[in-house]
């Protein structure tokens, strides 16, 4: 106990043994649920085709999001993408990242498909919400203006089912 207090304390907060067993085994329980959750979503859906307009969204905001990073890193897109991840052009890491944005997709089409049979929609309020839980505030403007609505609703309805199968998860 007086290890974990004087090591411990500052940055978990346990003060003694039990607590830290008892928050690393919860940990640990939550992380395979969110596997769980996570992996069955994929596992137990079926995806027929995905539409071409959902790859060229995907796409488009991946070249984004790469876009970004390499302005705020005050290099071109090429030379980012070289020092970083070993690619020589967008077209490469795009093709490096065709199964994960595959899997993406169908993950999207998989959580619409559920959130439409349970009725589930997202509205404004919950968008700022979310965004008050994940940066504490509810100002999503930037994140709009630089990724659109359709991609907020897409996130927000994702965590809301997400939320929903975790939550009706048996322990056995």
């Amino acid at each position: 106990d007086d290890f974990v207090k004087e090591n411990l304390e500052a940055t978990y907060g346990w003060t003694t043994v039990t607590e830290m067993e008892e928050a690393i085994a919860a940990n640990l329980k939550k992380n395979a649920l969110d596997e769980y959750v996570s992996g069955s979503i994929l596992e137990k859906g079926e995806v027929s085709s995905i539409p071409e307009t959902l790859t060229k969204y995907n796409e488009e905001a991946m070249y984004f999001s790469y876009e970004s990073a390499a302005e705020q890193a005050g290099t071109e897109l090429n030379e980012y993408l070289s020092s970083n991840y070993g690619v020589e052009s967008m077209e490469e890491l795009m093709e490096s990242y065709a199964d994960t944005m595959k899997e993406n997709s169908e993950y999207a089409l998989i959580v619409q498909a559920i959130a439409e049979d349970q009725g589930i929609q997202v509205s404004d309020e919950d968008i700022a919400a979310y965004f008050v839980n994940l940066a504490g505030s509810e100002d999503y403007s930037e994140y709009e203006t630089n990724y659109g609505k359709p991609y907020l609703k897409q996130v927000v309805i994702s965590q809301k089912i997400y939320d929903l199968l975790l939550d009706n998860v048996v322990e056995l």
